[in-house]
């Protein structure tokens, strides 16, 4: 259902993930891209990002330090 009402080409397709989700391994981002291949009409909102700033921060300025 979601993929018929989100197949036209003039629709917008908005995608909310939580940032706790790894990016990468999302099944949701392979239907996008079947229906949005090039994620042209595609807005993806990462929520919580915040808490994933958090872990992220102390690592990267770890690494910025060697």
């Amino acid at each position: 259902m979601v993929k018929t009402l989100a197949s036209p080409p003039h629709r917008l397709i908005l995608f909310l993930q939580q940032s706790s989700v790894e990016w990468c391994s999302s099944l949701w981002l392979d239907a996008i891209r079947e229906i949005d291949p090039t994620f042209r009409r595609t807005m993806i909102v990462i929520s919580k990002f915040d808490n994933r700033l958090k872990v992220c921060l102390p690592a990267c300025r770890t690494i910025s330090t060697l």
